[in-house]
């Protein structure tokens, strides 16, 4: 486990999944994350293509290219926007790919969320 002190950890999803602290959507969004007996640390998230690229395949799967545009828009500067807590299920895996943890209905919440963005980003497609 990585000792960390001071008020802002920085570090990259990638670095991240190497320590085993899979970073979800909610972290990414509130830039802050738990860390295991240290408490809630304030944490700067630096999305690689990759992981924006992925976001932008789940959510805007089949669906029009100004949809993907605003998701585009959303992941590129996530901690502007609100959390939600369904965000604590879409985390990022060790290949850099984004997932989503299903509760019941895998399309209908993948359509929720996708939703919520939208009416985040001003309700703008």
């Amino acid at each position: 486990m990585t000792k960390v002190t001071g008020v802002t950890l920085k570090i990259n999803i990638s670095g991240a999944i190497a320590m085993s602290m899979k970073l979800t959507l909610e972290e990414v969004v509130c830039s802050r994350k738990y860390i295991e007996g240290e408490g809630w640390k304030d944490i700067e998230i630096e999305l690689n293509d990759k992981q924006k690229n992925s976001f932008v395949e789940l959510f805007g799967y089949r669906c029009q290219a100004r949809t993907c545009r605003t998701l585009r828009r959303f992941i590129a500067n996530p901690s502007i926007h609100p959390s939600y807590g369904i965000y604590r299920r879409v985390y990022w895996d060790e290949n850099d790919e984004c997932q989503y943890c299903v509760g019941q209905d895998y399309t209908e919440e993948v359509r929720y969320i996708r939703e919520l963005i939208i009416k985040d980003m001003g309700g703008r497609r």
